[in-house]
């Protein structure tokens, strides 16, 4: 977003890559509107579910068993839709970064930089010095640092993260009464016919 005022920044990320397993995927109308602002609205939507594939959520005993229960979420009911002439969209993490990485290559005068990880922050009368360490070469200190929004952002949660007075807190919220632990599965099964009832 810095780009579009003619800011020159970097974008620190000490993955090598984008990310490679889905992650989240739900996109609030917020959000999307930002993207629509910024022109890659349709190319988010492109690389996620059709919202003809999307508007449920259902709990099961396993896979093929049991139903629990089936909700219409929020952000996909007619509340959602009275709030903002834009939708929410369902994009996976893996899809949606690489959209996101290509478009923000193709502003100026942006830099991405993969395997870089953020060290130290320094505050001082002329602002934040932060300390980047690229993975495969060394290290540089830049100034002026925005934090990304996360619960862990390595380097930033340092004791010089929290001199500059921000601090991670707590490890998230407790899952509902009733709900254990959720682990990630990510596959590809075709389940149209099952689901359908075909």
């Amino acid at each position: 977003l810095l780009s579009r005022l003619g800011v020159r920044s970097i974008l620190a990320e000490r993955h090598p890559g984008t990310a490679v397993h889905p992650k989240a995927r739900a996109i609030n109308a917020r959000s999307m509107e930002m993207y629509r602002q910024c022109g890659v609205e349709a190319a988010i939507r492109k690389a996620g579910l059709g919202p003809e594939h999307t508007g449920l959520v259902v709990w099961t005993r396993t896979l093929a068993g049991e139903e629990i229960e089936r909700r219409v979420p929020w952000r996909a009911g007619p509340e959602s839709l009275a709030a903002s002439p834009v939708r929410n969209c369902l994009c996976a993490q893996d899809d949606l970064e690489p959209v996101l990485r290509a478009f923000a290559e193709r502003q100026g005068p942006c830099e991405l930089r993969f395997g870089t990880e953020v060290g130290a922050c320094v505050e001082d009368e002329g602002g934040v010095t932060a300390t980047l360490t690229d993975r495969a070469c060394g290290s540089e200190t830049v100034q002026y640092v925005e934090l990304a929004p996360g619960r862990r952002l390595t380097g930033v949660a340092s004791p010089g993260h929290g001199a500059l007075g921000y601090q991670a807190q707590g490890a998230g919220p407790a899952p509902a009464p009733g709900v254990g632990p959720c682990p990630a599965l990510h596959m590809w099964v075709e389940l149209r016919d099952e689901v359908q009832g075909g």
